[in-house]
């Protein structure tokens, strides 16, 4: 993604989609939080099984058992812009530089021009 940067378009399309909180990083977002709420059901079952092993839930055939009550929602939490922020100022700092060099060229080769 750095060699990217060195695009105008590239920066600006990463810096826009940082800001519109469309970037790359959202799927690693979304697996970080998927293998958090995959860790919270383990546990859950965990407790369920092993809290379920007495002799009268055994009797009864409901050991082990585990209704879709007892497993939360997963909900998606999007990431804040606060976190996409640096690399929002890295990529806008990016184009102001870029944008001066080339005016910078662009003026100097047009006071070499001569009009002859």
């Amino acid at each position: 993604m750095n060699i990217a940067r060195i695009s105008p378009s590239s920066c600006f399309s990463l810096a826009a989609s940082n800001i519109a909180g469309t970037s790359l990083d959202l799927s690693r977002d979304y697996m970080e939080q998927a293998y958090n709420y995959q860790n919270v059901i383990k546990k859950i079952i965990e407790e369920k099984t092993k809290s379920s092993n007495t002799l009268l839930m055994a009797l009864s055939g409901q050991a082990g058992t585990i209704s879709a009550k007892d497993i939360p929602e997963f909900v998606y939490e999007a990431p804040s812009f606060l976190k996409y922020l640096p690399r929002v100022i890295l990529d806008l700092s990016i184009l102001i530089i870029l944008n001066l060099i080339f005016f910078a060229g662009s003026f100097f080769a047009f006071l070499k021009f001569d009009l002859r």
